[in-house]
């Protein structure tokens, strides 16, 4: 019991050593202060400066958990190391929410941008399934990715695109029913990529659907994160910013979630120039 709550002591003395710090900032400034008043240069530097502050707290904690699940610091009993495990995963939660809202915001003002490379989507999608077979695993369900590929060659964002088929997938794990079957299918024909994700569960109405890849998108209890609303939106964001295009169905108690890129002159020079 101790320590766990030394655990829990020392997440929240990171907290609110940066949290003061923000606190502190914050008095700096005028009451009636709104960012309307900033110019675009000093409303970034605003931003910029309050994710950063958010950020720092959760990563440093990160790497304190990882680093007590280790043993670095002695051998933990399976009770300690459970409960650390929850802690870690409440934490990587809390630093995906913060990438998505910067990503978004990058987004919306042109910033992100892409470092587009050809690389094996086969590895890249087996890296996401091992990342959420634990959630499958609690929900009883199964699943199942099938590879329809002339080449496991893609071109883009690798990172972008991994953060795409984790969002798409993970929906689909946590929005499921339980002891059912998640299909995943990847195509590949000659650089001409498609990538569906299908689950059984309730359906999502007609305007619902039409809505599903907005932002902040109100009651949206479907496929888009309760905590951001970004999700999707940013799904559909990076997958337009390659040339492709993401869709949404829904009909029967299965829904799908999908995207296509045309990737084929893109591999072709790159082989091309590389010989």
């Amino acid at each position: 019991m101790y320590f766990v709550i030394l655990v829990i002591l020392l997440c929240l003395l990171l907290q609110v050593r940066v949290f003061g710090k923000f606190e502190h900032n914050n008095k700096l400034l005028p009451e009636n202060f709104s960012l309307n008043i900033l110019s675009k240069k000093e409303q970034d530097t605003y931003f910029a400066t309050l994710i950063h502050d958010l950020k720092t707290p959760a990563f440093a904690q990160i790497r304190t958990l990882k680093m007590l699940l280790d043993g670095s610091f002695g051998t933990l009993n399976p009770e300690q190391h459970q409960i650390l495990k929850e802690i870690l995963g409440s934490e990587k939660y809390m630093a995906d929410i913060v990438s998505d809202i910067l990503t978004a915001y990058k987004c919306d003002n042109s910033a992100l941008r892409l470092n587009k490379q050809v690389f094996d989507i086969s590895d890249t999608l087996n890296t996401i399934y091992e990342s959420v077979k634990y959630l499958a695993q609690e929900r009883n369900q199964t699943l199942q990715i099938n590879y329809r590929c002339s080449s496991l060659d893609a071109y883009g964002d690798k990172l972008q695109l991994t953060r795409v088929m984790t969002n798409l997938i993970s929906n689909a794990v946590k929005y499921g029913n339980p002891n059912s079957i998640i299909t995943v299918d990847l195509t590949n024909t000659d650089g001409d990529i498609s990538f569906t994700v299908k689950n059984y569960g309730a359906d999502i109405n007609k305007e619902k659907l039409k809505k599903i890849f907005d932002k902040f998108t109100g009651g949206m209890s479907h496929y888009n994160s309760a905590s951001t609303g970004l999700g999707l939106y940013l799904s559909k964001k990076i997958i337009q910013m390659h040339g492709g295009q993401i869709y949404a169905k829904s009909s029967d108690g299965i829904n799908e979630f999908g995207f296509q890129l045309n990737c084929r002159k893109f591999i072709k020079e790159k082989v091309t120039s590389a010989t």
